[in-house]
């Protein structure tokens, strides 16, 4: 009998580790939205890593196809495979806000969850 609980407890705690590493992947899935003063730029993270970027006003219009990964828990990585360029943020969600902040400049901006 406690050889079955010690073996239950065991693949409990292997279950909810295994459920934490991915944690924010899971929740940065779906499409994400900011407005700006006439800009908007909306992404849509699929839960495969590929997504869109959407780009509109201030001139420009243009939906882009991405990849994207999640390490260490906040750090994302996004890949525009056509122009072989990549962006690296620092990430957080609270609720229905994603926060990214670009590892380049710094630059913070906080996008709404569509769906």
């Amino acid at each position: 009998m406690i050889k079955k609980l010690g073996a239950l407890l065991l693949a409990i705690l292997i279950v909810a580790s295994l459920t934490a590493c991915g944690g924010n992947d899971n929740a940065l899935v779906g499409t994400w939205s900011l407005e700006d003063s006439g800009f908007t730029a909306e992404w849509t993270f699929n839960s495969d890593g590929t997504g869109e970027a959407v780009f509109t006003g201030f001139g420009m219009d243009f939906t882009e196809t991405i990849t994207w990964s999640v390490s260490d828990r906040d750090a994302l990585e996004i890949t525009f495979p056509e122009y072989n360029e990549v962006e690296n943020f620092t990430f957080s969600i609270d609720a229905d806000a994603l926060t990214m902040i670009d590892s380049i400049d710094g630059h913070e901006r906080t996008y709404t969850r569509v769906s």
